[in-house]
């Protein structure tokens, strides 16, 4: 994370919710790659018109890829992935996108006896032709650690931001984390490992860590607030990744609440 920026807030969304996320007071729009992807041109200039033509930018894209692009596994193949990998890029560059977020986890499903470092290297090499690709529109290509119930393969926050350290080693300029709050409150990593990954982390997601993945409320504060103070202080931007609630009325005040931690942690310098 980098240091003197003012934190935005912005919520993933859909095209159709634009309007929506705009009147809830919402910095900017997340949207999902894997339909911006797969959506015809006429279509593709719709939703240009949308964005270039409201209220909200679109700073990044989330649900990036279908589960038949496969970031590691078996059916890996590079020739796809560099195919769509170039589509999106373009389509992304086009509606002003500077990050694209790589969760995915049906993409990175492998079968039991699949060899761990063979996922690896493949994962390393998807992300250097993600990256290539992404480069010339300066956009950043960001990989996210997940959580157990989600999937096996790539968990670990330190273990992500280790690989992450070494492929900047070898020279990819525009690679980083995604740190997922949602994720880390699921396997119980608590703000110094957000600390700890920080240098490698430029975007984060946030939703209750409750079943029902919804916005943010005072219910999540004990563990939640500590970690939305160590973006505060190192003030990066945050969107609300959400699978339930409306965004006009559970999104627009846990807007109002993410804020006042954030001023929170800003004024006190601290996480608790």
């Amino acid at each position: 994370m980098t240091e003197k920026r003012e934190t935005l807030l912005g919520c993933c969304a859909t095209i159709e919710q634009y309007n929506t996320v705009a009147e809830a007071g919402f910095d900017y729009i997340e949207l999902p790659g894997r339909t911006l992807a797969a959506i015809s041109e006429d279509v593709f200039h719709h939703w240009k018109q949308t964005v270039h033509g409201g209220a909200l930018p679109c700073l990044g894209l989330n649900a990036a890829l279908p589960a038949e692009i496969k970031i590691c596994g078996p059916q890996f193949s590079e020739t796809k992935i560099a195919e769509y990998a170039r589509l999106l890029c373009r389509r992304a560059a086009a509606l002003g996108v500077g990050k694209i977020g790589i969760g995915s986890p049906a993409s990175r499903e492998l079968p039991q006896d699949f060899p761990i470092e063979t996922a690896w290297q493949q994962t390393a090499h998807f992300l250097k032709l993600f990256c290539a690709e992404a480069l010339p529109w300066k956009i950043w290509i960001l990989w996210e650690p997940l959580n157990p119930e989600e999937t096996g393969f790539g968990v670990d926050s330190i273990e992500q931001a280790a690989h992450i350290a070494n492929l900047q080693r070898e020279g990819i300029s525009n690679i980083g984390l995604v740190a997922d709050l949602y994720h880390m409150a699921r396997k119980e990593e608590d703000f110094r490992i957000l600390e700890q990954i920080s240098p490698f982390v430029r975007h984060v997601h946030i939703a209750s860590p409750r079943a029902d993945r919804g916005f943010v409320t005072e219910e999540d504060a004990a563990v939640l607030k500590p970690l939305v103070r160590t973006c505060a202080l190192c003030l990066e931007n945050i969107s609300a990744e959400i699978f339930s609630g409306q965004i006009r009325v559970e999104g627009a005040a846990s807007l109002k609440l993410l804020r006042r931690w954030l001023q929170e942690g800003q004024a006190t310098g601290s996480y608790s």
